[in-house]
């Protein structure tokens, strides 16, 4: 019998979220699944990654999407508005290229970032995500889809800048949304401040 060397990894579970996590890593190493790319982007590390997953940990992920974050689908997500966000705030289009190579330059070079370009970052994104919580109800089947929520990102960005009157939130108080009963169903109205 050949000797092998086995090396032994203790793990210390915090939580149950935690025991999870490590059980799905463990099925997965056996199986031998690899690493989707928000995976992988996680384990970049750095301070953006730290910022994307905060931020996919806000209200709208939790609850307006009607999807869960298997997989760090939520932190993909997060990922392009970020990477929309950053570009806007650079003077670029707000509608960008998200594909999976910009995003990982963007957590390699988001490890040098100060941490006022990052708070800027974070602000921007925050506020793309608010304007989508003014539009859309919770669990809306329209968000369903990862690929289209930076297009309803940029529709909404371009209504309010447009359209918005500045002070339209003080016109019209707190008010979400009107909703008129149709033949049809509800339509939802959205009321951009």
């Amino acid at each position: 019998m050949k000797e092998v060397n086995l090396d032994i990894v203790e793990v210390t579970v915090p939580n149950d979220d935690a025991e999870e996590k490590i059980q799905e890593l463990f099925r997965r190493l056996n199986e031998g699944v690899p690493l989707n790319a928000a995976e992988k982007r996680r384990a970049m590390g750095g301070n953006l990654a730290i910022l994307v997953t905060e931020l996919s940990q806000s209200v709208f992920f939790t609850n307006y999407l009607p999807f869960t974050n298997a997989r760090y689908k939520h932190e993909e997500l997060t990922a392009r508005i970020v990477r929309m966000a950053q570009s806007s705030l650079a003077n670029g289009p707000l509608v960008t290229d998200i594909k999976d190579k910009n995003l990982k330059d963007m957590y390699a070079q988001g490890s040098k970032l100060p941490e006022q370009e990052l708070e800027k970052i974070q602000n921007r994104t925050q506020l793309l995500l608010n304007n989508l919580i003014k539009v859309f109800e919770p669990q809306q089947p329209l968000l369903k889809s990862v690929g289209l929520i930076p297009g309803y990102i940029a529709f909404t960005e371009e209504v309010i800048e447009d359209y918005a009157h500045p002070e339209l939130h003080k016109l019209i108080g707190d008010r979400k949304s009107t909703r008129l009963n149709s033949s049809h169903g509800y339509i939802s109205y959205a009321v951009f401040c």
